[in-house]
């Protein structure tokens, strides 16, 4: 049971994934304080959170943006980080320990090869069907 005060923050606010994650939050028993992040100072999840923080894009300077999303951890004081938008994930997944070492909170997000691998659908088809998890015939199209 949680009895502290619980911030989350969720990225990529601006896109459905990221606005899901919100509403889960919001409907859940948790009772989060909800700090909603995105690149575009128009993201819908920005006029629904609690807090906000518009942060450089992930995927065109992700130096900046680690930076940034770091400096927003700490100064938001958020225990858990939430992440909405696929760019994001793939440029933080590779630096998760180095980020929640820095900011005490706790990144939810896969382990980089394990995402990298699920970003593949066909791969993510294989590595499913290699642990016996029934999927749909798949072809890769190259005879398309």
């Amino acid at each position: 049971m949680i009895t502290a005060p619980l911030t989350v923050m969720v990225t990529g606010v601006g896109a459905p994934p990221g606005v899901s994650v919100m509403k889960a939050l919001r409907q859940s028993q948790l009772t989060p304080r909800i700090v909603g992040v995105a690149a575009d100072p128009d993201a819908v999840g920005l006029f629904r959170s609690d807090a906000t923080a518009v942060l450089p894009h992930a995927g065109r300077d992700p130096s900046c943006y680690l930076d940034a999303l770091c400096r927003t951890i700490e100064a938001e004081r958020a225990t858990l980080v939430c992440f909405g938008s696929e760019i994001e994930m793939m440029v933080v997944a590779p630096q998760r320990a180095a980020i929640e070492a820095r900011t005490g909170a706790h990144l939810v997000v896969n382990d980089a090869a394990l995402l990298a691998r699920c970003m593949d659908k066909l791969e993510t088809v294989e590595l499913l069907r290699g642990i016996g998890v029934p999927v749909p015939a798949t072809a890769d199209g190259s005879d398309a």
